[in-house]
């Protein structure tokens, strides 16, 4: 996540340190990488999402089933014990937290604000009839790009995935028509157009 001028946030290690993966804050005019939590510097990362505007840090780390929420500083200010899914996905839109949900086809709201951080507003299904009868019944993946969401749904067993339009009410419009073979990994805004990562694809 690239963070003001010069700046950027990504998982990776310190050489000197053991095989943790960890949150880093990197610069490109020294260059430099130094932990981005002060409170916690080695703590797993399975997901993050930043607040432009106040630089507040969203973490969800999945081997405690934890919820953090970090100043821009990285001391720790709030968190909440949840139910993560096994791979996480974390968004911040319109002043609320969203996360991909572990229980089933469904993208869970929460509270961003330190004093009621993590309390759960709503639990959007997400299900279109085309993905029932696919079996596509867990999200990998989802954003927010101008006026409509997209989600990526998965079918548990076969790992067979497909990308849905809502929009900004989460109603369904349409299924994207995919070519045979692509599997989508990872759904990418790009300005105002939206990039669809397949990592075995050229």
């Amino acid at each position: 996540i690239f963070d003001g001028p010069g700046e950027v946030l990504l998982t990776g290690a310190l050489e000197d340190a053991i095989k943790e993966v960890a949150l880093l804050r990197c610069r490109f005019n020294e260059p430099s990488c130094t932990p981005a939590l002060k409170d916690n510097p080695s703590e797993p990362v399975s997901a993050v999402a930043l607040h432009a505007r106040t630089g507040m840090l969203y973490i969800a780390n999945n081997r405690d089933g934890l919820l953090r929420k970090y100043d821009q500083e990285g001391l720790l200010v709030a968190e909440s014990s949840k139910d993560l899914p096994s791979l996480p996905v974390l968004r911040l839109e319109d002043g609320l937290l969203f996360m991909n949900s572990s229980g089933g086809p469904a993208i869970s709201v929460f509270r961003p604000d330190t004093g009621s951080f993590g309390k759960q507003l709503d639990e959007i299904i997400v299900l279109p009839p085309i993905a029932e009868v696919a079996e596509q019944s867990k999200v990998s993946d989802f954003l927010r790009l101008r006026d409509n969401w997209w989600v990526t749904l998965e079918d548990p067993e076969t790992g067979e995935r497909g990308v849905y339009q809502y929009d900004s009410q989460w109603k369904y419009l349409s299924a994207l028509q995919l070519p045979e073979g692509f599997t989508p990994e990872k759904l990418i805004a790009w300005g105002e157009k939206l990039l669809i990562l397949d990592n075995s694809q050229p």
